[in-house]
């Protein structure tokens, strides 16, 4: 099962990572509506401050939590195999 969530873990990094370097443009997650539109007020306020970035300084923090959901899963595989 560990083996099977590290795998999850490294497809969700690698398709984080593609869709930051080739899908992100300018104005991607810009918010239209008011902080209190809807009941996700942590990303409403998550993504008003990321709009005061430059698009590159997203666009690297976003690659960098690909990165980190890849070593996520090569951790916990590792893991997982370690005991087997």
């Amino acid at each position: 099962m560990a083996i099977l969530i590290g795998v999850f873990l490294i497809l969700w990094g690698l398709l984080v990572i593609c869709f930051s370097i080739f899908k992100l443009k300018r104005g991607d997650g810009r918010d239209k509506h008011t902080v209190n539109g809807s009941f996700l007020i942590e990303v409403e306020l998550l993504l008003k401050l990321l709009d005061r970035f430059p698009v590159n300084v997203v666009r690297g923090l976003i690659i960098f939590i690909g990165i980190s959901f890849i070593i996520s899963g090569a951790a916990t595989i590792l893991l997982a195999l370690s005991f087997i």
